[in-house]
């Protein structure tokens, strides 16, 4: 009881658990999209999620169709409004990396510095570049990407999210990232980000705690690290999630940023000797981030 009125344990005041169920319109053709939402809604199912790809909606480099005027694929706002019509709710997951069995993980080619840039890529502890489907995944921390991504999120939140909201829409939430930044918060602490940009925003944190410890990691590969240093830098990366996470949802207004979540993939219990201790290092401060 809250103020005298029974409150529920569960979201939306539901008596029972939200049962979620996946819709990938993009896969759908658009004249059956009515009829598969009140088959989700007769099923028993509350909420729809729904990922957002990227290089589906751009036209052209910072054009974007929300509506299907280039092709009725594309009018994920009319998606929107027969959730609605269905008696459903919606959580929206617009990435920017969605994974989802898209290409690219739902980010347009033009954004992998595969085809211009290959120092901006994300690099694992031997300076390998981290790749989806042959293609070099860009860092958050490249400047030029960072404004790319700010820019789809944005449109995607003026012209989708903010417009639909509950309770005037369906939407409950919208999901930043997917199992973190590129699918992979459950990674061992060798296939994070070691991009320069990385390991710079690194050196930076430690000096203010250890100058010569900042000094090795600036000077030395990152493979070749103390085992002094590889902790730092296992308990560093909970930061990065975090930081990488907050820049995003900094990108939407504040309704929309109110609603924002994250989803966390299960621990690599099979991997590597201390998989699961990265996991956590890497996952147990994103309930500071003030997203659910």
């Amino acid at each position: 009881m809250r103020g005298g009125a029974p409150t529920s344990r569960y979201p939306f005041g539901s008596p029972r658990p939200v049962l979620y169920g996946e819709y990938p319109y993009y896969r759908a053709l658009p004249r059956r999209w009515s009829g598969n939402l009140r088959a989700l809604a007769e099923s028993g199912i509350d909420v729809v999620t729904c990922y957002v790809p990227w290089r589906f909606h751009e036209i052209a480099p910072r054009e974007y169709d929300f509506t299907g005027a280039t092709n009725p694929q594309r009018d994920i706002v009319g998606l929107l409004r027969l959730v609605q019509e269905a008696g459903l709710r919606a959580v929206v997951k617009p990435g920017p990396f969605i994974h989802g069995e898209v290409q690219l993980g739902g980010l347009p080619d033009r954004v992998s510095p595969s085809l211009s840039r290959q120092d901006a890529g994300v690099l694992d502890v031997r300076g390998a570049p981290a790749t989806s489907q042959g293609m070099i995944l860009p860092t958050l921390y490249d400047p030029e990407y960072r404004a790319e991504v700010r820019d789809w999120l944005s449109a995607v939140d003026w012209y989708v999210l903010a417009p639909a909201l509950a309770p005037r829409g369906p939407v409950v939430g919208v999901q930043l990232g997917n199992e973190g930044i590129y699918s992979d918060a459950n990674q061992p602490a060798t296939a994070h980000d070691f991009s320069p940009w990385a390991i710079h925003a690194f050196t930076d944190h430690l000096r203010t705690a250890d100058k010569d410890l900042a000094d090795v990691a600036a000077n030395r590969q990152p493979d070749t690290w103390p085992p002094e240093l590889r902790a730092a830098w296992a308990g560093w990366s909970g930061h990065v999630l975090c930081d990488h996470y907050r820049s995003l949802a900094a990108d939407l207004s504040p309704a929309v940023r109110g609603i924002a979540m994250v989803n966390i993939p299960l621990p690599l219990l099979d991997g590597p000797p201390g998989a699961a201790q990265t996991w956590l290092l890497r996952t147990a401060r994103l309930a500071n981030t003030g997203m659910t």
